[in-house]
């Protein structure tokens, strides 16, 4: 028996022919991407996590650099885990870096869990495929000693402040432990003054840089510390020599505290006297001219510049102890 086919039905045929190979195309072959919303979340997952006590992290997410060094975004995938008595850290997407911390690093992370809120997620994965891939999908990962679990996978902004904070962190770790890596060389400032003043109480910090009288025609630059209480500001006072390198040192430093983003452009008013309010003030001097200040009072002290302080403290005052002091 012959069966005839029309043109109009051989037509049809291959239009099912080729949307069915576009199908397999779009979807089995993974040659494009499938769009939709994929959603596997658990909405019972607690939005509370108890303990601080952080054993294992990981967390991955893209992030694109700051405006003004001008740099390429990249992705990022840390892993911060404690196992047989060891802590160790890890970048393996973009660095490929890994060294062994101190316990407190869980604790810093940890903090960023609990200022972002990030417990807020828990249970979600629900992600858009077929977007660009800056906004993933990515994950984080938290595992507690008390057997509480946090974890999400989602779509991320490219600019979220909490990954930016992760990446600052986990910079300044690295960077502590010798891997300068991840401080691109355009992020780095050639310094040539650093200047931080603080009151804890009623006792003012002043460090900085003074010109002192070297030979007949020049001045040399000199270190300062005064440690003192308000209305002594004459006591308390040591004059050092740059120590070799200090500067170097000191461009480190500033990058691992990121005090640069911290400038506000202010300086100390002049009708300011110490002892009438909590105060922090800095200025950052670069060989190129370049200058970045700070002042800060009251309530406008930044929650993160009393760790900053300390930090401070720890790296300057052995400078002085060690210094070759000026008559």
């Amino acid at each position: 028996m012959n069966i005839i086919i029309s043109k109009k039905m051989k037509m049809l045929c291959q239009i099912f022919v080729l949307a069915g190979l576009l199908c397999f195309l779009m979807g089995c072959s993974g040659l494009f991407p499938k769009g939709g919303t994929v959603d596997h979340s658990d909405h019972d997952a607690p939005k509370e996590i108890q303990s601080d006590d952080l054993v294992c992290l990981s967390v991955s997410f893209f992030r694109y650099a700051e405006v003004e060094t001008e740099r390429e975004g990249a992705e990022y995938h840390f892993d911060l885990r404690k196992e047989d008595g060891k802590v160790t850290l890890s970048e393996d997407e973009c660095y490929k870096i890994s060294c062994e911390v101190e316990e407190e690093v869980l604790a810093g992370a940890q903090k960023i869990i609990r200022q972002y809120d990030l417990v807020l997620n828990n249970g979600t994965d629900r992600y858009t495929r077929g977007i660009v891939p800056e906004y993933g999908p990515f994950s984080l990962t938290a595992d507690y000693a008390s057997g509480e679990k946090l974890y999400f996978h989602m779509n991320i902004d490219p600019y979220e402040d909490w990954t930016w904070a992760f990446l600052k962190y986990f910079r300044r770790v690295f960077a502590d432990h010798g891997f300068t890596e991840m401080i691109a060389p355009e992020e780095r400032y050639v310094v040539d003054r650093f200047d931080f003043s603080f009151n804890e109480g009623d006792t003012i910090y002043d460090y900085g840089t003074i010109l002192m009288p070297g030979t007949a025609e020049e001045f040399a630059t000199c270190l300062y510390r005064r440690v003192y209480a308000p209305g002594d500001a004459k006591s308390g006072t040591k004059i050092i020599q740059v120590p070799e390198k200090y500067f170097d040192q000191v461009e480190l430093f500033l990058l691992k505290e990121n005090l640069y983003e911290l400038a506000n452009g202010k300086i100390q008013p002049v009708d300011f006297h110490s002892g009438d309010d909590d105060f922090c003030s800095f200025c950052i001097e670069t060989e190129d001219g370049r200058q970045f200040n700070g002042w800060f009072q009251g309530e406008d002290i930044p929650e993160e510049m009393a760790e900053i302080k300390e930090h401070v403290k720890d790296f300057l005052e052995p400078v002085f102890e060690d210094g070759e002091e000026v008559l």
